[in-house]
C-alpha cells in the first residue's frame, strides 16, 4: 500500500491543482462540479489519468488506448517523459 502524507499532497493547493489538471484534460469549470456517475466511460478514463497525475508520478504506463490521443491543452500538466517507443504486438 502506498503511503502519502497531506504534506507530500501539498494540501494547501490541492484544489487549484486538481482544477488545472481537469482543465488541461479538457474539462470546463462546469463539468468539474459534476458529479463522477455523470460522465461517459471516456471521460471516466481521463478523471482516472487526473487522479494519477495529481499524485506526480515519477513515471506513468498508459495502455495503447491513449495512443494518439489528444489530452492536454496548452501548457496544464506536468511533463513527464516518455521512455519507450509504442510497442505493437
Amino acid at each position: 500500500m502506498i503511503d502519502i502524507s497531506l504534506d507530500e499532497l501539498d494540501a494547501a493547493t490541492a484544489e487549484q491543482r486538481a482544477s488545472s489538471i481537469l482543465h488541461g484534460l479538457g474539462f470546463t469549470k462546469a463539468m468539474q462540479q459534476q458529479p463522477t456517475k455523470s460522465f461517459s466511460g471516456g471521460w471516466r478514463m481521463r478523471i482516472a489519468l487526473a487522479r494519477a497525475l495529481f499524485l506526480k508520478p515519477e513515471f506513468l504506463l498508459l495502455d495503447g488506448s491513449w495512443l494518439g490521443t489528444k489530452l492536454v491543452e496548452g501548457e496544464q500538466l506536468p511533463s513527464i517523459p516518455c521512455i519507450c517507443p509504442p510497442i505493437l504486438i
